[in-house]
């Protein structure tokens, strides 16, 4: 389980967190310097290897290995604020971004 926090440790930063789901217990935790109010995106290879896409307050959209949190590829399409959860669609990833009042289309490969 993917659980986004805004404003923590402080009023600009955020926290990715994945939680085992029979425990609870932290798996582990990506520190954001901005915060987020979008939750992730869970994308699976043919393979089954799950890759997370988290976008934050900076304009940032993150790709994290779902398995231990490592940050793989951050693009910044915008220094706006994504405050919409990415959508996926084949090998589309779709997000809205309130400041830029514009939709972005980042292909996926």
């Amino acid at each position: 389980m993917f659980i986004s926090i805004a404003r923590y440790p402080n009023k600009d930063a955020g926290v990715l967190v994945a939680l085992d789901k029979a425990t609870g217990a932290v798996r582990w935790q990506f520190d954001m310097d901005k915060y987020s109010w979008s939750s992730p995106a869970v994308v699976y290879t043919p393979e089954g290897n799950g890759y997370i896409l988290q976008a934050d307050s900076g304009g940032n959209i993150f790709l994290l290995n779902g398995a231990d949190g490592k940050q793989l590829y951050t693009i910044a399409p915008t220094k706006s604020n994504f405050e919409a959860s990415p959508a996926v669609y084949g090998n589309m990833l779709i997000i809205g971004c309130r400041g830029d009042q514009k939709i972005f289309g980042i292909r996926l490969s």
